[in-house]
């Protein structure tokens, strides 16, 4: 598995991979509101101009298909992470998060917490990388989430 630096010119493909995983594996916890919502958060455009601002992505690839993304804002909170399904409980996810953690250490190495909004049904996955609920469960414009919280290692 190679792991690397989503780049603007993959925009299309991201978009396309993240809302594949999002309609088999999230859709149906959210409302219609919800799902109109995070797609809007994903189109290619979105992810271009988030990618020009403080967010950056890193990729999975095996054989050269997508199979994983991990997106990070600000440096210290992670707002998507997906794993295509036919590709999940095998440690991409963790990969990418230890990937993740360490391009965070190297960008600011006062860095010590990041956080992420859960969706309902990865509360228990983000638990099993060590991540912890920090409140209860919320709704944002239709989409539900649980704000959890990890320690980065030092």
């Amino acid at each position: 598995m190679k792991i690397s630096k989503a780049v603007l010119s993959e925009s299309t493909k991201l978009s396309q991979f993240i809302k594949m995983v999002f309609d088999s594996s999230v859709a149906n916890f959210y409302s219609d509101q919800g799902n109109e919502e995070f797609y809007k958060y994903i189109t290619p455009k979105a992810i271009e101009e988030q990618l020009q601002k403080d967010h950056w992505i890193l990729k999975a690839e095996i054989d050269k298909k997508l199979v994983g993304i991990i997106e990070i804002r600000s440096n210290n909170h992670l707002s998507m992470l997906f794993v295509d399904p036919q590709h999940q409980k095998r440690g991409i996810g963790r990969q990418l998060l230890v990937q993740a953690i360490k391009l965070i250490k190297q960008n600011n190495s006062s860095v010590k917490m990041i956080t992420v909004h859960s969706s309902p049904n990865s509360v228990t996955a983000y638990e099993a990388l060590g991540f912890k609920s920090v409140s209860d469960e919320k709704e944002v414009n239709g989409i539900k989430f649980t704000t959890m919280e990890m320690k980065i290692p030092e």
